[in-house]
């Protein structure tokens, strides 16, 4: 088997081809765990496939009269995006001062790309004042009135062709 990634849903289909004295035998494991569902020619279909059920590590098993042979491991992963946490939040900052905006937690595989809109309106990155970091995180170097807006973060996932935008997150700059 190769390692993978298949969209969540669809449906995946692993080999395993072995030589030697028929009769040959096949088992699939799955983290460990022997799995059923396989043809006697060691075809495994994975229908609907679901991060919970499906992704993990697979290994093959070729049996005969002579021995057995193990494959070697195979890591299959489940493309998909869940959902931003639903309720808005708000912070606040002192004038001047640095802030940091953390994307909401988000279940995704691959890892997402994120962006950050203010008051609905993309934002250019990596300004004098401002940068996003590889984890999702919105820097504003130094804070002041005009930060005091509404924020969302955007998380895209390729691999799905899809993305999920987050509830609003209200800024205050104090001070100013």
């Amino acid at each position: 088997p190769e390692d993978d990634v298949v969209l969540e849903g669809n449906s995946k289909n692993m080999a395993c081809v072995g030589r030697g004295s028929s009769p040959l035998e096949y088992r699939w494991l799955k983290d460990g765990q022997e799995r059923t569902g396989f043809s006697t020619s060691g075809r495994l279909r994975l229908i609907n496939v679901s991060p919970q059920n499906d992704a993990g590590e697979y290994r093959c098993i070729v049996k005969n009269s002579l021995g057995m042979v193990l494959s070697k491991k195979a890591q299959l992963d489940v493309a998909y995006i869940g959902q931003f946490p639903s309720s808005p939040t708000s912070e606040s900052v002192d004038a001047g001062q640095p802030k940091v905006l953390s994307c909401p937690p988000i279940d995704s595989v691959p890892v997402p790309r994120y962006s950050w809109f203010i008051d609905n309106t993309l934002i250019q990155t990596n300004t004098r004042t401002r940068f996003i970091t590889v984890d999702g995180r919105l820097v504003l170097l130094s804070s002041s009135g005009s930060d005091s807006r509404q924020y969302k973060c955007r998380a895209s996932n390729d691999d799905v062709a899809d993305d999920r935008i987050s509830q609003t997150i209200t800024l205050s700059v104090r001070g100013e």
